[in-house]
């Protein structure tokens, strides 16, 4: 019984995505990196990595709990087998842990704010940025929670606002550089940067795949699929453009990032082969493709950063054998 109620909040928590959250994370600080300042010259000592990952894991494992709560009148009719209707998981419980792991992830906000302003680094962003960033995540979350049952355009918007508001909080989290790293603010950085590309592409591959989720439940045949299959095989494509004609590339970069397109390509084409058979192992495997459409963006800073993503990738196939994805 105690093991069945560890797997239950594994599975309520949809713990096998951390990698994917992680990896959108992470793809921020590479891009980061590469176009301001080396990686001594950041400020990172304090554990801002550390802190943004648990951060975003609270805020990711909260949303889900919550999620799971407030659909628990649905899923007693459509889904009666999930841990909250059947019993395994009391509603209140589920609903408490998500208060708790949402305000937590607030709040660890405010340790890094607290180590910035006692060194003699500066900040780009004021240090209440990422705070302000969390708690935009949190009600856009909620919001989601709240509305994604009532509508498809609630559902699809929503979810896809949650991934891109993830990388915008990623982003303030881990803009911490010297005084003279770079001069502006946080709107100067989004212009120069990619930040705004890759949350947009990460939110319209998850409209794509969230198309096919919000009927899972069902038998209803998804008519889209071909241009679906398309639409999604071509998504890194337009970044990966954009970026070797704006920047040289490096020797040996144009054939990592055609290696990092093809394996993309490759997963999302399974992917598409199991839809007929089965939508939650489509949605679950896009999930975990999440990570390989993070490396085809970080193919342009070279070996080291897409290994990384291709590691966390790794993880979320094996933690979805542990606990479901979806």
């Amino acid at each position: 019984m105690m093991h069945s109620k560890f797997q239950a909040w594994l599975s309520t928590g949809r713990v096998s995505n951390i990698p994917t959250v992680w990896c959108n994370c992470l793809v921020i600080l590479y891009l980061f990196l590469s176009d301001h300042i080396t990686f001594s010259e950041a400020y990172l000592g304090n554990g801002t990595i550390g802190i943004l990952l648990l951060a975003a894991t609270y805020i990711y494992i909260g949303g889900c709990f919550q999620g799971d709560a407030f659909d628990v009148k649905f899923d007693r009719k459509h889904n009666p087998q999930r841990p909250i209707p059947s019993g395994i998981l009391a509603h209140k419980s589920v609903l408490l842990a998500s208060m708790v792991l949402l305000v937590a992830g607030i709040g660890l906000t405010f340790l890094t704010n607290f180590s910035i302003n006692s060194t003699d680094y500066a900040r780009v962003f004021p240090p209440t940025t990422s705070t302000y960033a969390a708690t935009t995540l949190v009600f856009i979350i909620t919001l989601y929670s709240w509305l994604h049952k009532r509508s498809a355009w609630f559902s699809l918007s929503l979810i896809a606002l949650c991934r891109f508001a993830l990388i915008l909080f990623s982003s303030t989290f881990l803009v911490t550089i010297s005084k003279n790293a770079l001069s502006g603010d946080w709107l100067y950085f989004l212009r120069e940067g990619s930040v705004l590309w890759i949350a947009s592409t990460v939110a319209l591959y998850t409209v794509c795949f969230a198309s096919v989720a919000r009927l899972e439940h069902t038998s209803q045949g998804i008519s889209w699929a071909t241009l679906l299959e398309i639409g999604m095989l071509i998504l890194p494509l337009p970044y990966l453009v954009r970026f070797y004609l704006q920047a040289p590339p490096t020797q040996d970069t144009p054939w990592l990032s055609l290696i990092c397109f093809f394996l993309y390509a490759s997963w999302i084409y399974q992917a598409f082969r199991a839809l007929p058979h089965s939508k939650g192992q489509f949605v679950s495997q896009c999930l975990a493709g999440f990570c390989l459409l993070d490396a085809c963006f970080l193919s342009t800073e070279g070996l080291g950063a897409v290994l990384i993503a291709i590691t966390l990738f790794l993880a979320a196939n094996g933690l979805q054998k542990i606990a479901s994805a979806t």
